[in-house]
């Protein structure tokens, strides 16, 4: 069975809690969907936990890729990502930088936000022009 984590945001009580219902579950596969830890109060005991999961397969979302790429246009997130700079080192800073933006599997394709960006999602209306 797949289990899909995505947007943990370091929340690491919570992803013990749903860990635990999915090992219940029986769930023996993932999808890791990105914003995992970066910036958090625990990004490291987060991707710790995740690193255990087996069979992962993991995506950026745009957390990760602010790691590098920060939105000059969102001053509030540059200065969050410049006050958290230092909780990763540099090698899994350049590790979550460099993961894929999309996985297929089972023929569905799964990516953060949206296939056209990262940092964005689908209205839940059809909307005009798209």
């Amino acid at each position: 069975m797949l289990g899909i984590l995505y947007d943990i945001h370091g929340n690491v009580d919570a992803l013990d809690a749903v860990l635990a219902d999915a090992d219940a579950v029986g769930v023996d596969r993932w999808l890791l969907g990105g914003d995992y830890g970066t910036p958090s109060p625990h990004p490291r005991e987060t991707l710790d936990r995740l690193r255990e999961l087996p069979n992962a397969t993991w995506i950026r979302g745009n957390g990760e890729r602010w790691l590098r790429e920060p939105p000059a246009d969102r001053p509030e997130v540059v200065e969050t990502y410049e006050r958290f700079r230092d909780q990763s080192p540099p090698d899994v800073v350049d590790w979550l930088f460099n993961l894929p933006a999309q996985a297929e599997l089972d023929g569905i394709l799964y990516v953060h936000g949206s296939p056209l960006a990262d940092d964005e999602s689908f209205a839940a209306e059809a909307q005009e022009g798209e």
